[in-house]
């Protein structure tokens, strides 16, 4: 009696999963159908990033300019050797 009623329990947990992969696969049949929905804030953040990446094209880079190397060691030697006398 108790293996029947088991039996009918498992049969009957079967046939719920197998209605839920049905459910599940004609879910995702359905949206692949429907357009993508696209909120305010998605269309504003990607029109931000293209004018973005539109004003890194026109950008620049200036090249580092080196001071002259007796400029840097005065320039040293002036704060090592402080004449006030706080080191």
């Amino acid at each position: 009696m108790a293996y029947t009623i088991l039996l009918i329990g498992a049969i009957l947990v079967g046939i719920g999963w197998i209605a839920y992969g049905i459910w599940c696969y004609k879910e995702r049949q359905r949206e692949k159908e429907e357009p993508e929905q696209s909120t305010e804030h998605l269309k504003k953040v990607k029109k931000s990033f293209e004018e973005y990446t539109k004003k890194m094209e026109d950008y620049e880079l200036k090249p580092y300019e080196r001071k002259d190397k007796a400029e840097e060691t005065e320039a040293g030697r002036d704060r090592k050797h402080d004449d006030t006398g706080d080191n």
